[in-house]
């Protein structure tokens, strides 16, 4: 198994245990590694085309755990 299929796995079991939390505690979503993907160093995107590429995948992340960036606790 790779890094980032570990990595993926833990973030979804981390976004799964944010179901327990505490009313009371922010929530937080953690993302998978497609968010950091080979785009980021490609010279396919200017800069301005990652910035989108990276805002796409942060939202699909967002869209996968049911959450909005309005109550998510940003760290």
């Amino acid at each position: 198994m790779s890094v980032a299929k570990l990595i993926d796995c833990w973030s979804h079991v981390l976004n799964l245990e944010e179901d327990l939390r505490s009313p009371n505690s922010p929530l937080r979503v953690f993302c998978n590694t497609l968010l950091a993907g080979e785009y980021l160093l490609s010279d396919k995107f200017s800069d301005e085309g990652r910035k989108m590429k990276f805002v796409e995948e942060l939202l699909l992340t967002i869209e996968d755990t049911d959450s909005s960036l309005s109550s998510v606790g940003l760290v």
